[in-house]
């Protein structure tokens, strides 16, 4: 589990655009994480499109904006299946897993019977890993197989996407690194994803709701089957908990190719961070926690 942070923060970043990420890092004792919630704190998107920061709650627009956004969802005959959650077509530019990881389907991938190394992981950055069984202090096996799959570090994450014929989420035009700068702009597949395209704060719309996704509030009981909850959809059909439930490691590591590497995962977990599209943190690569776990992407086939 990851270490607890104070609230007031958070809840001033869920209520206003206008809180400095660099003073709320402070306060929540994390100079890791970083929560981008404005255009005063993205970098420039990559091309002309919806705008990266939020608009005034409009009810009406919001649900022309969810109606367009179905036409948005591209042909899921052109993404990789068969192995791990069910892929979305986001806007025909590529592919990433409507769901996160479940214990069930990590379970398949355990059950393939392959060594580490053999899956393309980075290497000597991976070479600490001698099995892809999940663990860490706070690892749960009993679990029931509906749960997203957690305790794996980034290599396990990287193995799994590979032998799903899929890869970790990246940059936008073939899921390259990502950094805790580029993150929250239209530079990233799973900010894009999340956003709908940079329209949405949130993944269910721009106005912040603390029930509609599984986030970080007082006295939560811990994460919910992959997908449960239908009010955490978006930002294009066929995605769930884009934030929320538990967090996913992402195509981003920062160091001298060791265990010890910086790694990214976002968007905020049950117990920890910010349930926003923009939230992201980073841990070292052999980090194993109860609330991060896998969502793959992929190139269209």
């Amino acid at each position: 589990m990851q270490p607890s942070r104070a609230t007031a923060c958070t809840i001033a970043l869920l209520v206003t655009a206008a809180a400095p990420a660099a003073a709320c890092n402070s306060i929540l004792g994390n100079e890791n994480a970083s929560v981008v919630l404005g255009t005063a704190d993205a970098a420039a998107p990559v091309d002309a499109g919806p705008p990266d920061s939020p608009t005034p709650f409009d009810a009406a627009a919001q649900a022309e904006a969810e109606a367009g956004n179905a036409a948005m969802t591209g042909d899921a005959a052109a993404c990789p299946s068969g192995k791990g959650p069910a892929m979305v077509n986001v806007a025909d530019l590529f592919c990433i897993d409507g769901t996160e990881v479940t214990i069930a389907q990590y379970n398949q991938f355990l059950t393939a019977g392959l060594n580490p190394g053999t899956l393309g992981e980075p290497m000597p950055a991976c070479g600490f890993n001698k099995s892809f069984a999940p663990g860490g202090p706070a690892y749960d096996p009993g679990l029931p197989i509906t749960y997203p799959v957690t305790g794996v570090n980034w290599c396990e994450a990287f193995a799994f996407c590979a032998w799903s014929g899929k890869r970790l989420c990246g940059a936008m035009g073939g899921g390259g690194p990502v950094t805790s700068a580029t993150f929250a702009t239209l530079q990233n597949e799973h900010y894009y994803a999340c956003s709908a395209g940079g329209a949405r704060m949130y993944p269910y719309g721009v106005t912040y709701s603390s029930t509609a996704c599984n986030g970080n509030k007082p006295n939560n009981p811990g994460a919910l089957p992959a997908g449960a909850l239908t009010t955490c959809e978006g930002g294009f059909t066929g995605l769930f908990d884009m934030v929320g439930n538990v967090e996913e490691w992402q195509n981003g590591c920062v160091g001298g190719g060791t265990s010890m590497d910086m790694c990214l995962h976002g968007t905020g977990s049950f117990d920890y961070g910010t349930p926003a599209c923009g939230y992201v943190d980073q841990n070292p690569r052999d980090y194993q926690f109860d609330d991060v776990g896998i969502r793959c992407c992929a190139n269209l086939l």
